[in-house]
């Protein structure tokens, strides 16, 4: 890593350089706009912030140069700091070496260090960005001196009652700035008129691109070609708690009910950092939250030919009686293919419960070829095997051993069973004996969610189309405001056509993850291997 700091009339700056063994290189150009920096702030700024960014991207040894004397000398313990805040920055700089297994800083001369230097002045120049530079502002120091925070401190609580009211007023004017950067890209996109600070003005220039505005209203065109219509941080994140724990949520991931958003139709900046913070306070999500293992055998994928072709059969229970209906157990079925999903309450464990829900998948999507299901009393009985062959299903029973063959649906009774918990859970803490009454919306969640294997919803490999969501009714999502009958049955049709097209290319997708699956759960792998006479601890199943 190379690095260097700069100081000027305009503006403190910073350029880093990082370069992988085998050359390839990344520079970056850090602008500082905290108030009365140095330079040799600056320089320890480069050499914190590229640390950092050395780290993650995954470096584990660093050798590092820069044309700061005192800086090199400090953090290798050649000289001592006296300053108080080079005291600090020495400290943050002790702490981020303990992340790497090896770190050295070399001083070279100004001339050795030359890119840096460049990057650094146009930090400090506010110039224009190159191409293939990343850029970064600054607004805080990375260290701050003691003595500095325990005055700060002391003012703080000294002040506190006096400045309640000021600090009340700054607030209310927070509220009023939240809009601005809807209202910045449609002055540009209407008056070309630009914001005043220059970094800002070129990153509406650059993004504007995006945008467009239709009415009066700003709408960013997605890389899938939808029309989102931006909308305040507040009112998104009210349309991410309907999406989690809504009519149509079952407490998925940010990432899942940021995408479900976006590809319904609406977009604000921060969308994915408000769900990321929703679902870090979300108590029912953190409650049953997933725990990590480590693999024990190499991952064999099952491989995939056609939608409804090939299903997954599990039983869940024994659950909470429900009331009414009394029912304590449930089927779930998944296509390995679409990823559909069918769940059933069930008040018996008996094959003719499991019967009569296979003859209701057969008569709404044809007869499969095949169904894995583990070693149930009720799937191994005389009379659902013989109905199975009757129609001809093959059936394929998990080894008792290894369970994980049939994984897809013990996934699928997860991902149910947790959103059932996590409804019930509600602000009303609903009775666990009413959880048949948040199935259907845990499955239409499901449904409508994409599929990271897929990269598209089970409903829109069945049906060709995707759902109207209730959050695109209530919101006006720019495909119910524009919605035409006409169009939208030619649409439909074309779609519907495409259909096939769609599945081969979801097919090919399927197929590529599934290895890159299998190579990520191999480089997890802990094998275990035993011999006939070792002792072993049998966990009771």
């Amino acid at each position: 890593m190379n690095f260097d700091g700069s100081k000027r009339v305009e503006g403190a700056g910073a350029g880093v350089i990082l370069i992988s063994p085998e050359g390839d290189k990344l520079k970056y150009v850090l602008w500082m706009t905290f108030p009365n920096a140095s330079n040799n702030e600056a320089e320890y700024e480069a050499l914190i912030h590229g640390m950092k960014m050395a780290k993650a991207c995954g470096a584990t040894r660093l050798k590092i140069f820069g044309d700061s004397q005192l800086v090199a000398q400090q953090v290798m313990n050649q000289c001592d700091a006296v300053n108080d805040s080079m005291v600090a920055y020495k400290e943050v700089y002790n702490e981020l070496e303990k992340l790497f297994d090896g770190c050295e800083v070399n001083h070279i001369s100004r001339l050795s260090n030359d890119e840096a230097d460049v990057l650094a002045n146009i930090g400090s120049q506010c110039l224009a960005i190159p191409p293939g530079v990343f850029w970064e502002e600054i607004t805080e120091r990375s260290a701050k001196p003691k003595k500095a925070q325990k005055k700060g401190k002391e003012e703080k609580t000294s002040t506190a009652l006096k400045e309640a009211p000021e600090e009340e007023e700054d607030q209310e004017l927070v509220m009023m700035v939240e809009i601005p950067w809807m209202q910045a890209y449609i002055s540009y996109i209407l008056r070309k008129e630009i914001p005043d600070h220059p970094v800002e003005a070129r990153r509406v220039i650059r993004r504007s691109k995006a945008f467009t505005v239709v009415k009066g209203e700003l709408y960013k065109r997605s890389i899938s070609g939808v029309l989102q219509r931006c909308v305040t941080p507040e009112e998104g994140r009210i349309i991410l708690k309907d999406v989690q724990e809504g009519i149509c949520g079952h407490h998925a991931s940010s990432r899942a009910i940021a995408a479900k958003v976006f590809r319904s139709g609406f977009y604000w900046l921060t969308a994915i950092e408000d769900a990321k913070e929703i679902v870090k306070t979300c108590d029912a999500c953190q409650r049953f939250a997933a725990k990590p293992h480590s693999p024990a055998a190499e991952l064999m994928p099952i491989p995939l030919s056609w939608p409804f072709s090939q299903w997954g059969l599990d039983m869940v229970g024994k659950l909470h009686k429900a009331s009414p209906g009394g029912y304590e157990y449930m089927l779930v079925v998944i296509d390995k293919f679409t990823k559909w999903i069918e769940a059933k309450p069930i008040n018996s464990p008996d094959a003719a419960s499991a019967i009569k829900f296979v003859k209701s998948i057969v008569f709404r999507f044809g007869v499969p070829h095949s169904i894995v299901t583990d070693n149930g009393s009720n799937f191994t009985s005389k009379e659902f095997k013989a109905y199975c062959a009757e129609v001809g299903i093959k059936l394929h029973f998990a080894s008792v051993g290894h369970p994980q063959t049939n994984g897809q649906v013990e996934k699928a009774n997860g991902i149910i069973c947790n959103g059932i918990k996590k409804r019930l859970l509600g602000p009303l803490e609903k009775a666990r004996h009413t959880w048949p009454e948040e199935l259907p919306s845990v499955l239409w969640s499901i449904r409508t969610t994409p599929n990271t294997a897929t990269q598209e919803t089970p409903f829109f490999l069945v049906h060709g189309a995707e759902a109207v969501l209730p959050i695109e009714i209530e919101h006006d999502s720019p495909r119910v405001t524009e919605y035409d009958a006409e169009t939208s049955r030619r649409a439909l049709e074309d779609d519907v056509d495409a259909l096939d097209e769609a599945r081969d290319e979801v097919l090919s997708r399927v197929t590529k993850y599934q290895q890159d699956l299998k190579n990520y759960h191999s480089r997890r792998l802990r094998p275990r291997s035993f011999q006939v006479g070792d002792l072993v601890l049998r966990l009771n199943q």
